[in-house]
């Protein structure tokens, strides 16, 4: 009893001491610590099923990756303790016994052969390299005693496992087993783990490519889980496996718009979780170049693909280029740069239409005209021709140019800027001058992230998504802000799903044609550098960008029937169930004429069914009557022009309301023109045209006191938009009509 009560004495005399330099030692400011903890790591990104994408590196290309210590597997924990610190759990940080072994092992070799070194004093090298000197040993062990008292075992053992080096630009257990042997830690076998744990003692001699057999005779005896050594043969056949495999690396543009989004997750989650779906995007990337080989001779030499989940607004799809790798152009992420998007634009002028008043049977003048006020601007359709009064639907469908620059007029620029800066896009607010009402034809510069997610806005019923890369941030019940009526976006699909309406324009082919409904809108740049196709369902969104960087014009393909066939492929496969476009809210069907737009009356040739907002009114048909002997379709006067060349071409039964002799029709006398900055200025003219001239003569042309040309019927001169004041006169036989505008 008189031992035990001196034994008791003693350390109670002793544990005050030791507790007052552990207080003192923990009290001491070390920053290198902080700092420590502060690193940060190489991230893993994963697809929505949990497969990997991609893994990150740091700084001169160091794998450091991190793992929980409860997700290291036991075994590999075991033989680290085993090897490195068999007292781990019960020594304060320095292991007496070790170092005394150490000393004794290094007085007999007469050089350093052990240092004694436990997993703390360790770690404390890594924060706080000492040296090897007896100074920088007693440092170490000072700071693996402050190590002990801040962190405790478990965070000292994960974080060592996480900083142990390896060479080979590699820190930690899990990303050796990456680097050295393509796989997860928990993927390797005893063997293969006590191959890491042999690297990081010396990565030189131990180079597992150089020196395999090293490391073999020297991880024959390390004891594995379960206390049975490991044999040699054992060793050599865990080596067999190493490769020298790449780090995963896919979906490249997504990861780096991912970083580039979030600012590289600093101090964050060390695996990321995507929206992506990986199988899915490669893919989509092999189609993709499936189409660029098949049209390079067309110099489309580069695409882009993007889709969307509507409900979530996840990121399914994102390629950036037909080749990451590619030295000229693979890296330039076409997702993301800016290119005119010429008619992709016209979905979200008439949107904004339908929010002011128009309706799908609003009639739009397709005629050369001068859309009114001041700002004149001259456009030509594609097929340069013009189809006189159309319906809306038809107008939209059918992708023509001058229903759109008159809607565009009679909006204004300012009120669809707006509309779109709202619908996120930014590019178009940060371009300086104001692009003019060639914006109807798309002379801004947008980017294809930029179309796809504001073209969400029709399938999801007037609320755009906010399309997101990461999993934890796609979800069903987010609060968005709707921008249109759910009428207004459910009349946009259903024009364009409806293959009908479209065949104006582009025909009865076979682009269009799908197996579920889908919506379309293509669109071509100016100069035809850029082809396009926004597709959706009502479960995706997903558009396409093909073309080149170069700048080059497109060759022998200006539509946008290549990326709409992608489009098309992809979504077919995807939608497995028919799932139509929900009917028009709040609507009614009504049979209007197919001419006016009108309900339809008895002396209407062809009608319509049309989706209406219920509390519309329609007027009866005013253009088509009947005068006492035949039917007769009179149309407004702006279409006289139009209906005149019709007759000098063809019998036709439109009769327009007379007028007086030769006139002038377009431009009206005292018309301002104001130059379009965003167009080429030798594609800018004013169309001069006369009307009430005999067919079969000429009419003379007379600018400013000169003769410019003779023209005859239809009587249209373009005269070149350049400043000033200019007095057109034109002369007839016996008659002439003369008119002044002003160019500024």
């Amino acid at each position: 009893m008189k031992v035990k009560f001196w034994s008791f004495v003693k350390l109670g005399a002793i544990l005050p001491g030791i507790i007052i330099l552990l207080s003192v030692l923990s009290a001491r400011p070390f920053p290198e610590l902080d700092d420590f903890l502060g690193r940060d790591y190489s991230k893993t990104i994963l697809d929505r099923k949990g497969e990997l994408i991609s893994i990150t590196t740091l700084d001169e290309g160091l794998l450091r990756l991190y793992l929980p210590l409860e997700e290291y597997p036991r075994s590999l924990v075991d033989i680290v303790l085993g090897s490195e610190d068999r007292r781990f759990y019960i020594h304060p940080g320095v292991d007496p016994f070790a170092l005394l072994r150490s000393g004794i092992l290094n007085i007999r070799a007469r050089s350093v052969v052990s240092g004694g070194s436990t997993i703390s004093m360790q770690l404390a090298g890594m924060i706080k390299p000492r040296g090897r000197s007896l100074y920088g040993k007693l440092k170490e062990c000072t700071d693996a005693l402050r190590l002990e008292y801040r962190l405790g075992k478990r965070r000292i053992l994960e974080l060592y496992l996480n900083s142990v080096p390896f060479g080979f630009q590699t820190e930690g257990y899990a990303s050796g087993a990456r680097r050295f042997f393509g796989r997860n830690i928990d993927e390797l076998t005893q063997a293969e783990m006590a191959v890491l744990v042999i690297i990081p003692r010396n990565p030189s001699y131990y180079n597992p490519y150089r020196y395999p057999e090293r490391i073999a005779q020297r991880g024959a005896g390390l004891t594995q889980q379960g206390g049975n050594p490991f044999f040699e043969e054992e060793m050599v056949q865990a080596l067999k496996g190493m490769s020298r495999t790449p780090l995963p690396s896919g979906a490249p543009h997504f990861t780096r718009f991912l970083f580039s989004t979030y600012g590289g997750f600093p101090g964050g989650d060390q695996v990321i979780r995507t929206t992506l779906d990986g199988t899915l995007n490669d893919s989509i990337t092999h189609r993709l170049n499936y189409y660029l080989k098949q049209y390079t001779s067309s110099r489309i030499t580069n695409g882009a693909v993007l889709l969307l989940e509507n409900r979530t607004g996840g990121i399914l799809a994102y390629v950036g280029s037909g080749d990451f790798y590619d030295r000229k152009a693979g890296q330039i992420d076409g997702v993301q740069v800016r290119n005119q998007p010429g008619s992709c634009l016209k979905p979200f002028l008439y949107a904004l239409a339908m929010e002011n008043g128009f309706r799908p049977n609003t009639i739009l003048p397709d005629i050369p005209t001068e859309f009114g006020g001041e700002e004149v601007y001259v456009p030509l359709n594609f097929d340069n021709r013009f189809h006189g009064p159309l319906r809306l639907r038809v107008a939209l469908a059918s992708s023509l140019n001058v229903p759109a620059v008159y809607t565009l007029q009679r909006l204004s620029v300012r009120k669809f800027t707006g509309f779109l800066e709202d619908l996120g896009f930014r590019s178009v607010g940060e371009q300086k001058n104001s692009p003019g009402v060639g914006l109807a034809l798309g002379n801004v510069e947008v980017s294809l992230f930029e179309l796809v997610q504001a073209f969400s806005l029709f399938p999801g019923r007037g609320i755009p998504v906010q399309a997101t890369p990461l999993l934890r941030e796609s979800h069903e019940d987010r609060q968005r802000r709707p921008l249109i009526s759910p009428y207004s976006a459910d009349i946009i699909c259903d024009i364009l799903s409806d293959p009908a309406s479209r065949t104006l324009a582009f025909g009865a082919g076979e682009t269009f044609r799908t197996p579920v409904p889908m919506m379309f809108k293509t669109g071509t740049s100016n100069q035809y550098q850029n082809i396009w196709a926004l597709a959706a369902t009502p479960a995706f969104t997903m558009g396409v960008w093909m073309g080149n960087h170069s700048g080059d014009t497109v060759v022998g393909r200006t539509g946008s029937s290549v990326p709409a066939l992608l489009a098309k492929e992809i979504l077919a496969e995807l939608q497995v169930r028919a799932e139509p476009f929900p009917g028009p809210a709040g609507s009614k069907e009504v049979e209007i004429c197919t001419v006016s737009g009108q309900a339809a009356g008895p002396w209407c040739e062809s009608t319509t069914r049309e989706f209406l907002p219920v509390q519309e009114q329609v007027v009866p048909c005013t253009f088509h009557r009947f005068d006492g002997e035949r039917d007769i379709t009179v149309l407004p006067e702006e279409y006289r022009a139009w209906v005149e060349r019709r007759q000098g071409r063809e019998s036709s039964s439109f009769s327009p309301v007379p007028g007086n002799g030769l006139h002038i029709v377009y431009p009206v006398d005292g018309a301002v023109f104001v130059r379009d900055p965003g167009q080429d200025p030798g594609d800018q003219a004013v169309r001069i045209e006369a009307a009430g001239a005999d067919p079969d003569g000429e009419l003379s042309v007379v600018i400013n006191g000169r003769l410019k040309t003779s023209v005859a019927y239809p009587f249209v001169y373009y005269f070149p938009l350049e400043t000033g004041e200019w007095h057109i006169t034109i002369l007839g036989t016996g008659d002439s009509a003369e008119i002044t505008i002003t160019v500024r």
